[in-house]
């Protein structure tokens, strides 16, 4: 992004969560902001013009079908003659609910050991977190209800006091 780097504009920033949905609130001490990069983990994420109407700027992310993550968003103001401020932080958000699949939406089968569990239909997450009574060793593989290549998403040993977590194959790792 080109202007100036310009320590005069200072901004002040909050984040918090409600479901699946962050909002960053900004305010500034100058009249003459355009608008704020926004930033979560470090990633530009998108930009958030002042409304000059109102006392402070609000941008809404929505993340998806995140849960049980920590983001941490950050702001850096731009002037209208495109001077940069300093970048300010806002507290950590955590992205925590219990997100569960209907059971009707699948089905469950044992034979020898192995525990399938095969998707009726449509279009089903399966980004999620394995809990076990004991210590319990576990494979997830998925695979895509046009394909027979089955994928693993996890290989480890899950408890109840330590969960494993499990991704979307072929999902970028910000995307968890």
């Amino acid at each position: 992004m080109d202007g100036n780097k310009g320590g005069s504009i200072e901004a002040v920033i909050s984040a918090s969560v409600a479901g699946n949905t962050a909002t960053v609130t900004l305010n500034s001490n100058s009249e003459n902001i355009l608008g704020y990069e926004i930033r979560r983990n470090g990633t530009k994420v998108g930009f958030a013009r002042v409304d000059k109407t109102k006392d402070t700027c609000v941008y809404v992310d929505n993340l998806g079908e995140a849960n049980n993550l920590a983001y941490k968003y950050s702001a850096v103001p731009i002037d209208i003659l495109g001077n940069i401020g300093t970048e300010v932080t806002a507290e950590e958000v955590r992205v925590s609910y219990n997100k569960t699949i209907d059971s009707g939406l699948y089905t469950v089968s044992s034979e020898g050991g192995k525990l399938t569990i095969t998707m009726k239909s449509g279009e089903v997450p399966v980004t999620g977190i394995l809990t076990g009574e004991n210590s319990t060793s576990c494979v997830v593989r998925v695979k895509a209800a046009d394909s027979e290549k089955w994928t693993v998403a996890l290989n480890g040993a899950v408890t109840a006091s330590q969960p494993a977590y499990f991704h979307k194959p072929g999902a970028p790792a910000e995307d968890t």
